[in-house]
């Protein structure tokens, strides 16, 4: 968007404190709606990545994969496009320069009886006659129910 020329009220505010010129107030929206834009330019001797999902030369190339676009017979002005239009990049330093999270380790439960390994809810329900224990509509509860019973017999 060029600026207009002078003779015209840009620069200047009406009562409302409203520019008022069509330039200012254009100026005004995108500088509150619009996210600043980070510019980025093609390097051709950097090696490029896929930036999110695409297919090129019958081949499917996901978020993150190498897509050496020299390799593959791709023109330097295709391979512009596509790193214009977000397709690809290039590896920020700064994105590298982030540690990767640690793994954690699974929590593991010990298992106290062998119920969790029952999968038959009749047999479950034949548990809970024996023990005198309720019946419960999943197997989850049932288990429960008899884990709960057990412990009111022991205290």
């Amino acid at each position: 968007m060029q600026r207009p020329r002078s003779g015209m009220l840009c620069g200047t505010k009406l009562r409302n404190n409203q520019p008022a010129c069509m330039y200012d107030a254009m100026k005004q929206l995108l500088e509150k709606h619009m996210p600043r834009l980070v510019s980025r330019e093609f390097d051709k001797s950097k090696p490029t990545f896929a930036r999110r999902t695409f297919t090129a030369n019958g081949h499917r190339y996901a978020s993150g994969d190498r897509f050496d676009w020299s390799r593959l017979s791709v023109s330097m002005r295709k391979a512009k496009q596509m790193f214009d239009s977000g397709h690809i990049g290039h590896h920020d330093k700064s994105v590298e320069a982030t540690p990767k999270a640690q793994p954690v380790e699974p929590l593991t439960l010990e298992k106290t009886d062998d119920l969790d390994l029952i999968d038959d809810m009749k047999l479950l329900r034949q548990i809970a006659d024996d023990e005198g224990a309720p019946y419960k509509v999943s197997k989850a509860d049932q288990r429960q129910a008899i884990r709960e019973n057990r412990k009111g017999d022991d205290a």
